[in-house]
């Protein structure tokens, strides 16, 4: 598959683009995260880019962001803020954020007291979904959903940890 062949050759976002992986109709915003004060500028683009998407990939080299680093650290680059999630989840849009797991506790753990914490603070209409990757490093995928979608994402995503890939992602 095409997929398969970028996850073992190439790996980049400029090749998903350019070949279609994701099919028509996708939105693309690449510009790398700058530190300090142009973030806000950053974060303004990236919603006029997707502010007709209905769902949003959220893809930092981290993933969310933990206490201890400040949105004016140099390390804030590697990470999505939750106030900056807020942004798309107001828009009704549904959001699926990337995140690497640390080795302080265990992974499911982690996943759940994550999905507590955007549950609590930022209210997704259609609640949170975590889904744990097996292979590699520890990391998840979080499924912010909008009211809307919630039907149709929850259906999708059951249908995926039952299919083939079951055995490489779960939902703790």
């Amino acid at each position: 598959s095409v997929l398969g062949e970028v996850v073992a050759k190439q790996r980049s976002v400029q090749v998903l683009r350019e070949r279609r992986v994701l099919g028509e109709g996708v939105t693309f915003f690449e510009e790398l995260v700058p530190h300090g004060s142009l973030r806000a500028l950053w974060v303004d683009e990236a919603l006029h880019a997707t502010e007709t998407s209905d769902v949003v990939f959220l893809d930092p080299d981290n993933g969310l962001a933990p206490k201890s680093v400040s949105m004016t650290s140099t390390r804030a680059v590697k990470y999505v803020y939750l106030s900056e999630i807020s942004e798309f989840l107001g828009r009704e849009q549904s959001v699926v954020v990337y995140h690497h797991l640390g080795r302080h506790k265990k992974a499911d753990e982690q996943i759940k007291t994550q999905i507590e914490v955007i549950d609590r603070d930022l209210r997704p209409s259609g609640g949170t979904i975590g889904v744990r990757y097996h292979r590699g490093t520890a990391r998840a995928y979080f499924i912010l959903m909008a009211r809307h979608h919630e039907d149709r994402l929850r259906s999708r995503i059951h249908r995926f940890l039952a299919g083939p890939w079951s055995k490489h992602f779960s939902e703790p």
